[in-house]
């Protein structure tokens, strides 16, 4: 199946081509467009959609900056991870071509539109380990490792779609959080001001 997405704009493609190409990562250049495009995006949601919309609920103006940080770190998350799943399971159950192919090639096989999404996931790791060095106060170290081997493993495994059928587990812990006591205890009681 082709890439979903325009074509990457030949200067960009040329421009990245000498970072990949010796790390191995031929198909970046095909792809880079939808990594800045995904970064942006994430990004925004980040700092202007999410705490617009949130700020719409009392509850999240009265929250400590720690926790408005957290709850929109966590929609932005919710969001890719929803996006990621539903682009992977919209290729594995219209794409022909990986119909055809042995496990190993759906495995470690590439074409244009597992390229795509992993291209989206990387954009999402990048803006991720962003937030994660510039927010280290509120998501810790340990968001910063998670953030760092995400995006390494996303970068480097940019040949294996395998890789994105693990957001399909995020999407359930998202709903896990935005359903649990845990949700309602943020804003109920910091939104308390307790």
């Amino acid at each position: 199946m082709h890439d979903l997405f325009f074509p990457a704009p030949a200067a960009l493609s040329q421009l990245i081509r000498p970072f990949s190409s010796p790390l191995g990562l031929a198909s970046l250049p095909s792809h880079i467009h939808e990594v800045a495009i995904a970064y942006a995006v994430y990004r925004l949601l980040f700092t202007v959609i999410s705490p617009a919309i949130s700020s719409i609920f009392p509850a999240y103006r009265r929250l400590p900056r720690r926790s408005q940080i957290d709850w929109n770190v966590r929609a932005v998350s919710t969001l890719q991870s929803t996006f990621i799943t539903l682009c992977a399971l919209y290729i594995l159950s219209t794409d022909r071509r990986r119909a055809s192919m042995d496990w190993r090639q759906r495995v470690w096989g590439y074409d244009g539109a597992s390229g795509m999404v992993q291209g989206f996931a990387a954009g999402y790791f990048l803006w991720d380990l962003e937030v994660s060095v510039t927010q280290i106060d509120v998501l810790g170290v340990g968001s910063l490792v998670h953030a760092i081997c995400a995006l390494l493993v996303t970068s480097l495994g940019f040949v294996s779609f395998f890789f994105l059928l693990c957001f399909a587990s995020r999407c359930f812990v998202h709903v896990h959080f935005w359903f649990s006591r845990e949700a309602v205890v943020v804003v109920v009681v910091d939104g308390c001001g307790s």
